[in-house]
Order: structure tokens, then sequence, then C-alpha cells
């Protein structure tokens, strides 16, 4: 009875693949599924060992998206609708930098290449900080108009290499404030408008950057409150930028209305407290505080009063 429980025990073992005399491949673990391959040079004879491609910014780059049929149903089915893939790289940077890739045409289909691959040919930005960049998320578009993000599955491709993108000509001088101008003339009156004080200011900075340009989204500006001699903190102006004789002027205007309670102050003084502005490379300019201001700009105006009129409410 012991003899025929052995017996029974060790072929459940073998079953399971614990007996030494069972071949090793059975001990082996299942392969996990693997999403496709995100590949640069698809044609070169030869991969990088460590999946890294060194490039020149301003360089055309070759691409190739596989997509595993065995991925998913749901890549299986959906595959023959893709009309592009936008790729997302970034650097090791805080915050990163940022390459973004675009394949295909929103107008058409995308069919895949030989080796089924969705193929393209992307230029690195000329003003591409140099550095090694990594795939971040993989967005796929198919014909209903939407993108789905791939960035939960990317370490389920097989491959997906980096970029180290050299660039000698790299800009890395930041811009430069050449004037500010000032509109009104001090001190301002203080406005009243259907019951409610309104303070404005408004003024124009001109900037230069001989490399990447002027990222104007980029502009902050702030004043510091006083009223009635008592700090009320900073607040931020909106700014725009403007086309002025062939060059790019930024216009910032600072608006402040009052609530009712503050409706008895006599008098409201800002000061430009603080700006900065990145060009396309990322270079900051950051200059706070009335001495940094003025030893760029000893002639600019950085204080403005505004006072209550005598008569008040009109």
């Amino acid at each position: 009875m012991r003899k025929a429980n052995f017996l029974i025990l060790a072929a459940l073992l073998a079953l399971l693949c614990v007996v030494p005399s069972i071949p090793i491949e059975c001990l082996a673990k299942k392969a996990p599924r693997s999403y496709g391959e995100i590949l640069f040079f698809p044609e070169s004879e030869s991969r990088p060992s460590n999946d890294r491609h060194t490039v020149q910014a301003g360089q055309e780059v070759t691409v190739c998206i596989r997509l595993s049929p065995n991925a998913s149903s749901y890549v299986k089915a959906r595959k023959k609708d893709t009309i592009g893939f936008r790729l997302i790289m970034e650097d090791s940077a805080v915050p990163p930098h940022r390459l973004v890739l675009v394949l295909g045409n929103r107008l058409q289909w995308m069919q895949p290449e030989a080796e089924a691959c969705y193929g393209g040919v992307w230029q690195i930005p000329p003003e591409t900080v140099p550095a090694v960049y990594q795939v971040s998320d993989l967005l796929w578009a198919d014909s209903d108009q939407s993108y789905y993000s791939l960035r939960n599955y990317l370490y389920e491709f097989s491959r997906a290499e980096e970029l180290k993108v050299q660039n000698p000509g790299y800009d890395q001088e930041p811009p430069h404030l050449v004037e500010i101008q000032s509109f009104g003339q001090n001190p301002y009156p203080l406005q009243y408008y259907g019951g409610v004080l309104r303070a404005r200011v408004d003024q124009s900075f001109r900037f230069e950057d001989v490399g990447s340009g002027i990222d104007e989204n980029s502009l902050r500006v702030f004043y510091e409150l006083s009223v009635d001699k008592q700090k009320m903190g900073l607040k931020e102006a909106k700014c725009r930028g403007v086309k002025q004789k062939g060059t790019r002027v930024m216009n910032c205007r600072l608006q402040m209305n009052n609530p009712d309670a503050l409706w008895a102050l006599a008098t409201v003084h800002l000061n430009l407290a603080e700006l900065s502005i990145r060009d396309r490379a990322g270079n900051q300019l950051h200059l706070q505080g009335e001495k940094a201001l003025h030893q760029v700009l000893p002639e600019a105006q950085l204080s403005f009063d505004f006072t209550r009129p005598k008569k008040w409410p009109p």
C-alpha cells in the first residue's frame, strides 16, 4: 500500500516538473507576451547592445513601431484602423525635456511596411537639449480620431530603444531684457466704475534671444501691492505677445477691482517685483527685486502710485 502511494506521489511530482528526470524545459517559465517593439533605424544590420542610438540635433531619424497581434485581442482587432502614432520621449531632467515624434496622417489609414513595421521619418529639432531620451509614452490613434495611451504597457515591449542626442551648437544663453516701456504718468488716479474702484498698470517688455527664440507663453510678471502703506502680497499680470516693427514685444496688464471692504482706501502702490521668461531651449531669465531689475535697465519705471480723488465717490 505504501509503495502504491509512493508511486502515485512520484507521478504527481513529475507532472509538477520537480522530479530531476523531467526535462529542464519543463522548469522554464512561460515567456511573457510582448506588445511589440519601438525601433530607430530599423534597416540597420546591427542593433546597439544598450538599445541606445547616438544622433545629432537636426538629423533625420527612421522610426519603426511594431504592435504584436498577440498583445491583446483589442490591439489585434483595431490594428487595421490605425492612422498614426505619437511617441513621447523624455530625459532625466526635472522637469524633463521632451521630444514628440508624430507618425501618420489623420486623413488616411496607416499601413504597416515590411516586417509589420509602422514606419516614418522624423527630424530631431535643431534646438533639442543634448541628453539621453527614453520613451515615456506611446499614443496610438485609430480611425475614430482618438488617442489611446500605451504608457502602462511599455514594460511589455520587447524593445524600446533610446536616443542620445548630441548638439554642439546647443543654445545655453538665456533671453535678455532690453526694454521696459510704461504707459501713463505717475501718479495715476484710481478709477471709479459702477461702484467699483479700479487700478490698472500697462507695461511692455522687449526681449532678445539669438538662439532658439523666446517662449512667449513662459513669461510671468508680478507686482507687489501695497494698500494705504500695508503690503498685500504679489499680483500677477496677464501678458500676450504682439508684433511691433518686425520684432516680438510682450504687453502686460495688471488690473484690480477692489471689493466693498476697501472702498475707504486712500492710496494704492504697485511695484514691479519679479519677472521670468524662458527660451525654447529651456534657458530662463529670472529677475527678482528692484536691485536686479535696475541692474539690467537703470532707467526703467518700476513703481506706480494711485491716489484717490478728493471727492469720492464722484
